[in-house]
């Protein structure tokens, strides 16, 4: 298995070059939507690998071992990877103690293998507290050659404990050029398209490719069409229309509708929707910069909510006024 994009690629070789130096908990951060989970994914093989690194190819796993086998088929017994579960067709909203525990054994047992053992933490954000604190004791204490993977988008929500037990690895986002070429191979469609998707995705090449199926793009463009159309119409009509789609779709759109909206009005081009300049040069003459950036900031804010909001209807009523304030006060 290979990351999606070639500066990660060259990140999980750079990274199990450093074979036994390497840190036993890793903390593997980055911007939603750019391959993190695939290249954790990538580095656990390549810790799993059981060909000598010096005969691999590219320095990545080498596909072709008993130990990449049994990786690829999703059963090796020393590789525990942690997610949310899914409960009546829908996922939990965290990570709960219970899951981490059952670690336990797994850490305190000698590898099956007689290698590595890898635990993968996807999404780690996500953690409940106390199985954060749980997890926290194994990343205290790690057996040998026993490595920790947590990815994230959001390593600050991780309590300060258990991100300084871990190192701190970026994980790159691609250029859109190979965004764009990679969307028109896995997804098939035409490099027009496939820039255009980027930009909506905000340069998360995995959202754009969800937005290449036609109903996911009919559904992203009557959210756009939505939320362009305020203020003239209320934020309880777009509400209407808007809250089906649901807070991951909604939320990122709305932000990037206001980031873009405050380029424009600083006297920038559009960074997402350069199909609706002429609508943003419009609504730039009624709303003010400084209302778009307070506008910004608190939906900033908000974002603590989007994992479990108590009442998902009045979390977007409250995001949209907070981008209606822009056009309401002026100074």
């Amino acid at each position: 298995m290979r990351p999606y994009f070639e500066a990660q690629a060259a990140l999980v070789a750079r990274l199990l070059g450093e074979e036994d130096r390497l840190a036993h908990a890793l903390l593997l951060a980055g911007a939603p939507g750019v391959g993190k989970g695939r290249t954790g994914l990538a580095l656990a093989q390549g810790l799993l690998c059981e060909t000598p690194l010096a005969k691999r190819t590219g320095g990545m796993a080498c596909g072709d071992c008993p130990g990449c086998h049994w990786f690829e088929a999703g059963n090796h017994p020393d590789f525990r990877p942690v997610a949310l579960l899914a409960k009546d067709g829908k996922l939990a909203w965290e990570i709960s103690i219970d899951q981490v525990r059952e670690l336990e054994e797994f850490a305190a047992l000698s590898a099956f293998r007689d290698g590595a053992r890898v635990v993968l933490v996807d999404p780690a954000e996500t953690l409940s507290v106390p199985a954060a604190n749980a997890l926290l004791k194994m990343l205290e204490e790690p057996g040998g050659r026993t490595w920790f993977i947590l990815v994230t988008h959001r390593p600050d929500s991780l309590p300060a404990t258990v991100r300084s037990r871990c190192r701190l690895v970026p994980v790159p986002s691609p250029e859109a050029a190979e965004q764009q070429r990679w969307l028109v191979a896995e997804a098939g469609v035409p490099p027009g398209d496939a820039a255009r998707l980027v930009a909506w995705s905000g340069g998360a090449p995995l959202h754009a490719r969800h937005l290449a199926d036609p109903s996911n793009l009919t559904a992203y463009r009557r959210l756009l069409e939505a939320i362009a159309s305020l203020p003239e119409t209320g934020s309880v009509a777009v509400a209407d229309t808007v809250a089906a789609a649901g807070v991951e779709q909604w939320y990122p759109l709305l932000q990037r509708w206001v980031s873009d909206l405050a380029r424009v009005s600083a006297g920038a081009s559009p960074r997402f929707f350069a199909d609706s300049a002429p609508r943003l040069a419009q609504l730039r003459q009624r709303s003010s910069l400084a209302g778009l950036a307070r506008a910004s900031a608190s939906l900033q804010r908000q974002a603590t909510l989007l994992r479990h909001p108590l009442n998902p209807r009045l979390l977007l009523e409250s995001s949209l006024e907070l981008y209606l304030d822009a056009f309401r006060n002026r100074t």
